[in-house]
């Protein structure tokens, strides 16, 4: 079976991890695979796509993108015809209607679109609604299915994120001693800025909670996308001195960050809200628990020591979305993150390790299995 899978953002790092790994899947099963990245261009006024590699170039103009007419033309010239289906992991639903519209059935005779949606749309119409009819939709945890079936489209399933668990096992352990003597004894967070108004991640709270917590807590590596000075600059807020910043949100090899995920004492998930939430279950699949936040839809699947929240709110973003928080208290935070530190050294915290890795075992990469059964392999 010819299968194209539709990377619809090249430069997000989790939306390529998920064609890589389903790709990979597939393969084993005797299918013939092709992803095509689509990178957003913003700055240039050129309708026409421009291929670098297997990758797009689509130029956006006037503030909409999608694949039209010429762009699919060019798609099956490039690839000798149609393709059995096309897949889209990771992708919102307006995005896949914008980006695919009607001409899906001008490339590949079945459109899967595996969903991954923290919250509702703004200026949803009936038009949009009617068009997604077009794809079997397969969504990412139970939050991500609540919030598509209240735009009124049909969800056929769930399909879960999973993990290369290899990757994470075969940690390389000289790279693990290396972080451990640079950092000593540490927590890890990852916080992505992003331009909503409410910052999704969690920075400031974890930041407000090392302020409360004095010297109780080791040294966190923060893993992001921004400089110091440009994080005091967004908040008006001075950094706490054992929150190192790391900018290097979306840049690092996989084995790095499974070698930083073992040699962290405990990953910090500090996500108001997740549409699945795969940085706790990497964490744990290196056998590290997790100080998390009860925020859907990370609370599906991670285990440690729960942040309890306190509230919800819905925050428009820069984009298409509104998002739908679960709000907590700095002062929880930092609590649970005190005791769970205080416990590093006990029972509960090896009996957690044990835990996290029996979790984390069940969304191995062999499970995309489920994908091969959906599209009819």
């Amino acid at each position: 079976m010819r299968v194209l899978l539709l990377n619809s953002n090249s430069m997000v790092a989790s939306y390529t991890d998920v064609c890589n790994r389903l790709k990979e899947a597939l393969v084993q099963y005797g299918h013939d695979v092709q992803i095509i990245s689509i990178r957003m261009v913003t700055d240039v006024f050129d309708a026409n796509p421009i291929y670098m590699g297997d990758t797009v170039l689509l130029f956006k103009r006037g503030g909409t993108i999608r694949l039209g007419d010429r762009h699919v033309r060019m798609l099956r010239m490039r690839n000798a015809g149609r393709f059995d289906v096309v897949i889209m992991p990771q992708l919102f639903v307006t995005s896949a209607v914008k980006l695919l519209a009607d001409e899906w059935s001008t490339i590949a005779d079945k459109a899967y679109f595996l969903a991954d949606l923290e919250g509702t749309t703004k200026g949803w119409s009936d038009e949009v609604r009617d068009k997604t009819r077009n794809f079997h939709v397969y969504s990412s945890s139970l939050f991500s299915t609540e919030n598509i079936r209240n735009l009124g489209v049909k969800v056929d399933g769930m399909l879960e994120r999973y993990l290369n668990l290899k990757v994470f096992y075969d940690a390389d352990m000289r790279m693990v001693e290396q972080f451990r003597h640079r950092f000593g004894e540490f927590m890890l967070a990852w916080c992505g800025f992003e331009k909503a108004r409410h910052p999704r991640k969690g920075f400031e709270e974890l930041n407000r909670a090392y302020w409360i917590a004095g010297d109780k807590l080791p040294r966190c590596v923060v893993i992001t996308n921004q400089t110091p000075e440009q994080i005091e600059a967004r908040y008006n807020e001075k950094i706490h001195p054992k929150l190192y910043i790391w900018n290097v949100f979306g840049k690092l090899e996989k084995q790095t960050q499974a070698a930083l995920y073992r040699a962290a004492t405990y990953f910090v998930a500090t996500s108001h809200s997740e549409g699945f939430g795969l940085l706790p279950l990497e964490s744990m699949a290196s056998g590290t628990p997790t100080i998390y936040v009860d925020s859907r839809a990370q609370n599906e699947h991670s285990v440690g020591w729960r942040v309890p929240v306190n509230g919800e709110a819905w925050e428009p973003s820069h984009w298409e979305l509104v998002y739908k928080y679960f709000l907590y208290d700095p002062a929880e935070l930092a609590r649970v993150m005190v005791e769970a530190w205080e416990a590093r050294n006990s029972a509960e915290y090896e009996d957690m390790c044990y835990k996290s890795l029996d979790i984390a075992s069940r969304y191995d990469l062999s499970n995309y299995s489920m994908i091969n059964r959906i599209i009819g392999g």
